[in-house]
């Protein structure tokens, strides 16, 4: 009986009905069009990190962050986070660093190799319309000759 009033009432009223499938549903958000892409550059001994920020997007600097989580015999320098554009935040909070195009971030290679794990975290808008914050781990293979000893 309620589920009967309840229909009627929908109804009556022009509520959606996402169960009827001939109506549509509401427009969903698309998933995070944000992408990282991880790679040793042997020739310049570091990590190249590129997280492509498409046309309309923007990424707060302040919330990309890269962690090393594991780097057996592999000394790494700290990675190299490029200054952003002081412009205003989509969501409206005032002015904050932001990429608009896309990221390369640098961690140079002092020595050795094998396998680090990163932990890459990001989180970025379109408009007024902010995407949850992301953290992905990715793999890299590293075979980087000694650094010349001084």
């Amino acid at each position: 009986m309620i589920v009967l009033l309840w229909m009627a009432l929908g109804q009556a009223l022009a509520l959606p009905s996402y169960a009827d499938p001939s109506r549509s549903a509401p427009p969903v958000v698309a998933e995070q069009p944000f992408v990282w892409e991880t790679a040793f550059d042997p020739a310049e001994r570091r990590l190249v990190l590129t997280l492509t920020v498409p046309v309309g997007h923007t990424v707060y600097r302040d919330q990309v962050e890269v962690t090393v989580i594991s780097a057996a015999g592999v000394a790494l320098a700290k990675p190299d986070l490029p200054a952003g554009e002081r412009k205003p935040d989509p969501a409206g909070q005032g002015a904050r660093e932001l990429y608009s195009t896309d990221l390369v971030i640098f961690v140079p290679v002092k020595r050795g190799h094998g396998t680090v794990e990163l932990e890459l975290r990001h989180q970025g808008c379109k408009g007024g319309l902010c995407f949850a914050p992301v953290t992905e781990r990715r793999f890299v293979e590293v075979r980087a000759p000694q650094e010349p000893s001084r």
